[in-house]
């Protein structure tokens, strides 16, 4: 069908009657914006948006934070990168080796710097009890936990630590190598943006 066929059928098809509007009744007054209520209910209404808009900031923060860290990261290993393609490697290699070179570089570093730690830990947790009874021998340590519990307070949050034999350490290992890798990649491109 051509198109001026199409436009003479759209002009002969009949013109639909304007259904009469719903009836709802009679205006009331306009809303009084001066009024208390009216003022708590606008109020309530910041209040709760701020809050939302605050707990979602605080469920979002730990990726923002990893997604800055992994900017700093590929900020910092962009160098390199640049360097390796001046001597004729394409970027895809060049940031594989980078990658590879600082992967290599945490492994050797935690093979290195954690079993130190964790035998300096183990050392520290089974000797705590005694450090403690021995802090109870200085005068004013022992009369603070008389007053204010201090050494019984420290024991009991040990043995809690220690219950089941372990060390709890919470540490930042939530370094997102992937979000690191796409920054080093298209650093250029981001770049470019701003």
């Amino acid at each position: 069908m051509a198109i001026s066929e199409r436009i003479k059928k759209a002009a002969v098809r009949p013109v639909k009657a304007k259904e009469a509007p719903a009836n709802y009744g009679t205006l009331g007054a306009p809303i009084n914006r001066s009024h208390p209520f009216y003022f708590g209910f606008i109020a309530t209404l910041g209040a709760l948006t701020a809050i939302v808009l605050m707990r979602a900031l605080a469920s979002v923060s730990q990726i923002l934070v990893l997604i800055l860290i992994s900017l700093f990261l590929a900020t910092g290993l962009n160098p390199a990168v640049e360097a390796l393609r001046k001597r004729n490697l394409s970027r895809t290699t060049a940031v594989t080796v980078i990658f590879s070179s600082v992967v290599l570089f945490v492994i050797f570093f935690a093979l290195v710097v954690v079993p130190p730690v964790i035998s300096q830990g183990t050392n520290l947790i089974e000797s705590a009890p005694q450090l403690l009874q021995d802090l109870m021998k200085n005068e004013t340590i022992n009369q603070l936990n008389t007053q204010y519990g201090l050494i019984d307070t420290l024991q009991e949050r040990l043995r809690s630590v220690t219950s089941d034999g372990t060390l709890l350490i919470s540490t930042l290992v939530g370094l997102s190598e992937l979000e690191n890798l796409y920054f080093l990649v298209f650093l250029p491109h981001l770049l470019f943006l701003f």
